[in-house]
């Protein structure tokens, strides 16, 4: 849809990365989630278009505002698909901190980021927040993930890595997208 040309090696990692996400959610399209694999799957499309938003209006408008908007916007359905609330204070208090902080400063940095990368490097290098906020949650907390999870983890962890390295072998100087003008 942008007219941004992907490398042949990109178009590879896209589907490797793909082979690993299949190996991590196999298990869960029979485990009775329908609703919560709908949701995932609404979420990865949305998340395309805002990347391609993100790509094709970012020369003349400053899209850094949009991340707030779009933080405010998700209230909405959020408030109406919640339950009753049982989450102690404290965990509420987690909750703000990881939404504002975590998601909130990865989301600043991939709208950055959209004025110098195509839209098929940065839907890759999005795909390690949900390969390693599990791990994280391993590590810091102890709840083992499943070895379903941690092999294709580790499968897109792979593909995204090299898909990386070959970029920079290469120089990215020779596949870069030109970088948007300023606003």
């Amino acid at each position: 849809m942008l007219g941004e040309p992907v490398a042949l090696r990109t178009w590879l990692a896209i589907a490797i990365a793909l082979a690993g996400i299949l190996v991590m959610f196999a298990g869960a399209v029979d485990a009775g989630q329908l609703t919560g694999n709908l949701l995932a799957l609404g979420v990865s499309v949305c998340f395309a278009a805002q990347l391609t938003v993100l790509r094709k209006f970012h020369a003349t408008a400053d899209m850094l505002p949009m991340v707030m908007v779009a933080g405010l916007w998700s209230i909405v359905p959020a408030y109406a698909l919640m339950g009753p609330v049982t989450a102690s204070g404290h965990d509420l208090a987690v909750l703000a901190l990881m939404g504002c902080v975590q998601l909130g400063v990865g989301c600043l940095l991939v709208t950055a980021a959209s004025r110098t990368l195509p839209a098929t490097e940065l839907g890759l290098l999005a795909l390690l927040e949900p390969i390693l906020g599990p791990v994280w949650v391993w590590v810091l907390l102890g709840e083992h993930p499943g070895s379903r999870a941690l092999t294709g983890g580790a499968v897109v962890l792979s593909a995204v890595i090299a898909n990386q390295v070959l970029a920079a072998m290469r120089g990215r100087a020779a596949e870069a997208v030109e970088p948007l003008p300023g606003p």
